[in-house]
């Protein structure tokens, strides 16, 4: 668990860096997003084991560890294919020249890169290049901190999906606790978040005024908090100590476990 974590650490900056420029004042993909991602992959994993399900657990966390390495903006993800080969390099960086083997190394890659489908009936949607419950584990963690761009929607999140698409009701009560605490955790750590339900109130309000003024003042209210979430986020990019800010967002579930008891029995204290 402990070198997963420095693996993830050492590309911190890397994330640290789309904070400060390209996502400056946004930050969708930093390392807010990474960590989430990282606390939620772990706990699947944890899950997976409970019910006697054997995980490549290295897989998982590396691959999430680097799935946005390569982005260079906001929108689609048109640089899957350079984060996978990021997290390729990164992988041999940390722990040497053919330490996992090729096809291991392309199998991660091949999580993180998707390829669009459409089932018969259902719409369209993006689903990893492979297809091992590792590359499932690593979609659905990313899926599952959706709320920082829009609305959860339990049609993208996979966990604990049978081969059918099916879920049995204990496992949908797991998965309902699970975006129930993502959705908890990314208020708590993203300002956006924070602020999401005010937002919107803010621009409903607006577009159901009846007169200019009334218009007016609701438009400068949410322009006021934009501006404002903007700079939460532009200060939180400027705090350089990556191993602190990883840790503060473990002591926002360990300080409020009736909050987050999944994530606390099987992020903070599984393996």
């Amino acid at each position: 668990k402990a070198q997963r974590k420095q693996f993830l650490l050492a590309r911190m900056e890397t994330y640290r860096d789309k904070e400060l420029h390209s996502e400056r004042g946004v930050s969708v993909h930093g390392r807010g997003h990474i960590i989430r991602a990282y606390i939620y992959a772990n706990a699947f994993c944890n899950i997976m084991k409970e019910q006697g399900i054997a995980v490549d657990r290295n897989a998982v966390i590396l691959g999430i560890a680097g799935h946005d390495l390569g982005r260079a903006g906001l929108g689609g993800d048109r640089w899957e294919r350079q984060s996978a080969q990021l997290t390729q390099q990164a992988i041999r960086q940390q722990y040497g020249e053919g330490a996992g083997g090729d096809a291991w190394e392309n199998e991660v890659a091949d999580s993180i890169v998707g390829v669009e489908i459409e089932p018969p009936g259902l719409r369209k949607r993006t689903v990893p290049v492979s297809h091992t419950l590792e590359a499932q584990l690593l979609q659905s963690a990313d899926s599952l901190d959706i709320g920082r761009t829009g609305d959860f929607d339990p049609y993208y999140f996979d966990f604990l999906r049978d081969k059918n698409g099916t879920v049995s009701p204990e496992a949908q009560k797991i998965r309902d606790r699970l975006a129930d605490e993502a959705n908890l955790l990314q208020r708590l750590t993203n300002p956006l978040c924070a602020n999401y339900q005010t937002l919107n109130l803010l621009t409903r309000e607006g577009s159901l005024a009846t007169d200019e003024a009334t218009e007016t003042y609701f438009k400068h209210q949410r322009d006021a908090l934009d501006q404002h979430i903007k700079n939460e986020m532009i200060a939180q990019a400027g705090n350089a100590d990556n191993e602190a800010f990883f840790d503060g967002y473990e002591a926002v579930i360990r300080a409020n476990p009736q909050m987050f008891p999944l994530l606390t029995q099987y992020y903070l204290d599984g393996e």
